[in-house]
């Protein structure tokens, strides 16, 4: 028998009432364990698609970088041929090398790495035996992005991996040599 008291006054509740009440939370005990379960899968359920979503959209920001920055060797390597009439030897002479004058002619504000996989590393596109006419990552991921390029980038729609966007200058003119023979240009 359980005994409260109210007001100064002793109130005495049955003990069949207070069995009853247990009894009740007893059963509810029941379903509170099982909405806490349900509650935690589905919490877990969202964070996991949070996850994903995050993953898509990192890689998303890599492939908009790897676009940019093969933009900049692109240009750089075209900037280095219009003003060297060769191709550079390395990605290191696009940092500058001294001309004839002795001044030192910046193409390319620093060597960047690859997005994709975070390494300075790149692979080249040799300009026959004559230097490099462009780049392109060394990652074998599946690009996200296969359609909608711009005009310069339009042998990258429909590549299966990363590594076929390859970045390369082709000069207007064929360079030739005095003879007027023509130098192999690069192939995409």
């Amino acid at each position: 028998m359980a005994l409260h008291i109210q007001n100064g006054r002793r109130l005495v509740i049955s003990d069949r009432f207070h069995a009853h009440r247990h009894g009740f939370l007893a059963r509810n005990a029941g379903f509170t364990y099982i909405f806490a379960l349900l509650l935690t899968a589905i919490l877990s359920l969202s964070a996991a698609g949070a996850a994903s979503i995050w993953h898509i959209e990192s890689r998303r920001q890599a492939e908009v970088e790897l676009l940019f920055i093969g933009h900049q060797f692109r240009s750089a390597i075209g900037a280095y041929y219009i003003k060297n009439k060769k191709y550079p030897m390395s990605l290191q002479d696009l940092l500058g090398t001294p001309d004839a004058a002795g001044t030192k002619a910046r193409f390319l504000r620093k060597l960047y790495r690859d997005p994709l996989s975070g390494k300075a590393e790149w692979g080249l596109v040799p300009a026959g035996n004559a230097g490099i006419a462009g780049v392109y990552s060394l990652s074998s991921a599946e690009p996200i992005k296969v359609a909608e390029f711009s005009s310069q980038d339009k042998t990258f729609e429909g590549a299966s991996k990363y590594s076929e966007w390859k970045f390369i200058y082709v000069p207007r003119f064929i360079p030739t040599n005095q003879d007027g023979v023509m130098f192999p240009l690069p192939r995409p």
